[in-house]
C-alpha cells in the first residue's frame, strides 16, 4: 500500500499526548493544572519515563496547546482535502 508521501502528500504526522479539560474550566483551574504539570517535569521518574518510552518533552501551556491543536486541525484538513477524502 503506498504511503501518503508515495502519493505526493508532503506531510509529517506524529503522535502527541496531552490532557484536555472541559471547555468551561475556570482560569484558576487552568493555572492549577499548568503548575501541576510544570512541577513534575524536573522529577527523575518523569525523565526516566520519557527515556524509556522514547518520548520528547514538549510541555505547553493552555494557550500554546490550543494554538497547536488549531494548527494540527488545519494541517489534517488540508491533507484530507488533497487526498479527496473531504471537500474544502
Amino acid at each position: 500500500m503506498p504511503t501518503f508521501r508515495d502519493q505526493g502528500v508532503d506531510a509529517v504526522h506524529y503522535a502527541w499526548r496531552g490532557f484536555l479539560a472541559p471547555k468551561d474550566i475556570t482560569p484558576a483551574q487552568v493555572a492549577f493544572w499548568e503548575q501541576a504539570f510544570q512541577k513534575i517535569t524536573p522529577i527523575d521518574t518523569w525523565k526516566q519515563d520519557l527515556e524509556r518510552n522514547g518520548w520528547c518533552e514538549d510541555l505547553r501551556n493552555a494557550a500554546d496547546t490550543r494554538k497547536h491543536l488549531e494548527e494540527e486541525h488545519e494541517l489534517l484538513r488540508r491533507i484530507l482535502v488533497d487526498l479527496g477524502l473531504i471537500q474544502r
